[in-house]
């Protein structure tokens, strides 16, 4: 098991969130074998477009709420969307590529946001990009030192998933560890570098992070293999039931 490294780290969650039932199993799931066994501090941002439940000035006393952290370890705050340049894609895309691009462009953006934050709030050595819907087994082993002292960035690694290429590996963008330029260049979403000779023509998001990463000269990474999976947490159902 995984165990506090003694390097001060920060997990940035910048994606869909409700004060429900649901979200609080998931947020006690990522305390138990993610936040306290690395002790990791927390930033929480919300954005309008990710809680249509939810006004955005009740955002920070949710996220408080839930995760039930002291101040010290706990920033969350309520953030306006960042203007983002209009993408032009330099190859033809299907509108799911399309799509896909533009998922990559504000989610990444609000990834930045957070990041900003976090720099903003204290000083941290190293930075964790997690999605709060994704559905962990066991603690990850993350090697802070590595990180924090290489252009090495970590995520779960997919041992195939593309049709063109069913064998060819893929890193999840469900969560990344890496210093603080590594986390930049995470969210870095200013242009898109495309490809047709990778998976999506390189418009997903696991794709053009991987493609960023790979333009600043940062290696990734395969954290150890572990059970990991998605519980996406929906859009549309607002009927609120406050988490017990």
């Amino acid at each position: 098991m995984a165990t506090h490294s003694g390097i001060a780290g920060v997990a940035l969650y910048s994606g869909r969130w409700r004060h429900h039932a649901e979200v609080r199993r998931l947020v006690e799931m990522h305390r138990a074998l993610l936040i306290d066994p690395h002790h990791l501090d927390v930033v929480s941002v919300g954005f309008a477009v990710n809680m249509p439940c939810l006004n955005t000035e009740e955002f920070p006393n949710s996220s408080a709420w839930i995760w039930k952290l002291p101040p010290a370890r706990l920033k969350a705050v309520s953030l306006n969307e960042s203007h983002l340049p209009r993408l032009r894609p330099s190859i033809p895309l299907s509108p799911f590529k399309k799509s896909q691009l533009s998922a990559w462009q504000v989610q990444f953006a609000h990834v930045l946001q957070a990041l900003r934050v976090a720099v903003q709030w204290k000083r941290h050595a190293y930075y964790v990009r997690a999605r709060i819907d994704v559905v962990l087994s066991e603690v990850p082993q993350i090697d802070a030192r590595l990180v924090n002292s290489e252009r090495v960035v970590l995520a779960y690694r997919k041992a195939g998933g593309w049709a063109v290429d069913p064998s060819a590996a893929f890193f999840h963008d469900w969560l990344y560890v890496s210093n603080r330029e590594g986390m930049q260049t995470i969210g870095d979403t200013h242009d898109a570098i495309l490809n047709d000779t990778v998976r999506c023509f390189g418009a997903c998001p696991e794709e053009q992070v991987a493609m960023h990463l790979e333009r600043q000269r940062f290696a990734l990474r395969a954290l150890p293999p572990a059970n990991v999976s998605i519980k996406r947490i929906p859009r549309v159902n607002c009927t609120e039931t406050a988490p017990t």
